[in-house]
């Protein structure tokens, strides 16, 4: 990964965002684009006043940049006049990992940009919680099953699971076929140590099975999980994504590395 490309949206997590992003490019010796991204449309009145709000998040968002990346080496700022939506897809194509920060709602402009990034970028997407752990890829969990996603998920995050102290991959107990232990040997010949673990989703709803694959990645200890994501995009509606995945973007307390 030699490209990353973080969206902010001038909010009072931006620079949460950006200490996490930042720490990530110096871990990969990467480059660091930024950009402002607009964060969900607020009943603001006029339009007049609309466009107010946006500029002063915008102004905020460039704020935090030159604060906390600035003075770095390879970062830069997004100038772009295009919108936002029309930004992210174009330049989330254009580098290695997409980041954006974790939706809290089901539906709207927040999902719509994680759908695009997800849908439309051929690549992977990071979603990060408002208050990432201090820890950056330093512990992964990979959830494992014997999916295309769950491939590709696995092969863009082999530079951060190359620079891992630990990599736990898990698997569900009732799917043998996911067969953990082939994995562990693909890990080996990148020169990547993996142990196995199994969570539980017998009998339990989608979401329940989301949950149980939290529980698992706490358990672990892990600051990042990395997983493939399932579903069609459905525009700005998260109910597009499988639902045990829609429970996991909405609800992670660590970053969460997706691929479709």
């Amino acid at each position: 990964m030699k490209r990353l490309l973080l969206f902010i949206d001038g909010g009072a997590t931006d620079r949460e965002y950006l200490r996490y992003a930042a720490q990530l490019h110096e871990r990969l010796a990467a480059q660091l684009t930024v950009g402002y991204l607009r964060a969900g449309e607020a009943k603001v009145g006029s339009v007049a006043r609309a466009i107010d709000v946006a500029q002063r998040a915008a102004a905020a968002a460039r704020q935090a940049f030159d604060e906390t990346c600035g003075a770095l080496e390879s970062t830069r700022w997004l100038d772009s006049e295009q919108s936002s939506i029309e930004t992210l897809q174009h330049e989330s194509r254009l580098h290695d990992l997409t980041m954006l920060g974790r939706v809290s709602q089901d539906e709207g402009s927040d999902v719509f940009a994680l759908n695009s990034a997800l849908f439309d970028s051929g690549g992977p997407v990071l979603v990060s919680p408002p208050r990432p752990p201090a820890a950056v890829a330093d512990r992964v969990a990979l959830v494992w099953s014997p999916t295309a996603q769950a491939a590709r998920a696995t092969r863009s995050a082999l530079p951060m699971l190359s620079r891992a102290s630990s990599v736990v991959v898990l698997t569900d107990s009732g799917r043998p076929e996911a067969r953990p232990d082939d994995l562990v040997d693909y890990l080996a010949a990148h020169g990547i140590r993996a142990e196995t673990a199994v969570f539980e989703t017998a009998l339990q709803t989608a979401r329940g099975r989301g949950r149980s694959i939290l529980a698992a990645v706490q358990s672990a200890g892990a600051d990042l999980l990395v997983m493939g994501a399932y579903g069609e995009n459905r525009l700005a509606s998260i109910f597009g994504l499988g639902r045990a995945t829609q429970k996991i973007v909405s609800g992670t307390s660590v970053p969460v590395l997706l691929q479709r």
